[in-house]
């Protein structure tokens, strides 16, 4: 499976580059997702970059975490729409949280946890002209959908503790 998580500003390219088969498309509530294509296969999720469960202020909602509902989707989109030997590009606005979260959780009914990890912490990730970086020195996969994907998975600990091991926090 060839994965690509990015930023924003760099899915158009990579959107032209990899001509994905699936997209996960996350962005703050009060943003667009971009367009993709009628044909490809898209998850459409709008949710702050919050890493704890977080209550209302003065009764008011002011931001929106992800919750295990949007952690459910995930993982439904990735047993149903990201097979083995699918092209998966997940994005993000910086590249770094949400996005590499979501690519993990895809990844999951189809590699299990410990490859899924594996896999996005080897990914290639370009950081400008000819230089790339590992995954696991870039992502910081976002906590609480990681908790939340481990609760689903019911792991006990395990991939909130192996994302811990394998990302530089």
């Amino acid at each position: 499976m060839l994965i690509s998580v990015v930023s924003l500003k760099r899915f158009q390219e990579e959107m032209e580059l990899q001509n994905p088969d699936a997209v996960i498309s996350i962005v703050n509530p009060t943003t667009d997702n971009p367009e993709v294509g009628k044909e490809i296969p898209t998850l459409k999720m709008k949710f702050h970059d919050i890493c704890f469960e977080i209550k209302s202020y003065h009764g008011q909602e002011r931001y929106t975490p992800p919750s295990r509902d949007h952690v459910d989707e995930i993982f439904h989109f990735g047993a149903f729409k990201c097979k083995k030997g699918t092209k998966l590009l997940t994005h993000c606005f910086a590249g770094i949280s949400r996005s590499s979260a979501a690519a993990i959780i895809a990844l999951c009914p189809h590699y299990g946890y410990v490859e899924a990890v594996r896999m996005v912490s080897e990914l290639d990730v370009y950081q400008s002209e000819g230089l790339y970086e590992k995954g696991s020195l870039w992502f910081m996969p976002n906590n609480l959908m990681i908790q939340y994907a481990d609760e689903r998975l019911a792991l006990d600990g395990a991939l909130v503790r192996l994302v811990e091991e394998t990302f530089a926090y």
